[in-house]
């Protein structure tokens, strides 16, 4: 895991893109978005009343899971949100438009394969990983 900081609201266990506007900053991903990791799956405060339920909000810092990352801290398998339509184990996952996993189509980047089939709304195990569907 490595910390980067917000460059808006992100939602837990979600897609995450580089921002061209600020270094070390992240964004929540949206549909065609090079995934670069997966925050979080924690709120960034305590589940009080009336607290937000974000990982991470603009000018904060945030945890992202990252592909590739080896020795302490390895992100073997993290939670993702699984958009609409579900997933089945085995397939690669892209950012829908709202950061959450959908099975990836030809042409577009993926940013995990899943551990575990799962249905849209549910988190499930992915493993971080990067590349684009020839």
């Amino acid at each position: 895991m490595k910390a980067f900081a917000c460059g808006g609201t992100i939602e837990p266990a979600r897609f995450v893109k580089r921002s061209t506007a600020a270094d070390f900053t992240v964004l929540q991903a949206d549909a065609d978005a090079f995934p670069c990791g997966i925050s979080q799956r924690w709120a960034e405060v305590a589940p009080l009343v009336g607290a937000a339920s974000a990982a991470g909000t603009s000018g904060g810092l945030i945890q992202v899971h990252q592909p590739g990352m080896s020795g302490e801290g390895h992100d073997s398998t993290v939670w993702l949100m699984v958009g609409s339509g579900g997933v089945t184990r085995g397939a690669l996952l892209m950012p829908d438009a709202d950061g959450k996993g959908i099975t990836c189509t030809t042409g577009k980047y993926y940013g995990a394969i899943a551990d575990e089939s799962g249905a849209a709304g549910e988190y499930i195990r992915v493993t971080p990983i990067s590349g684009i569907l020839a």
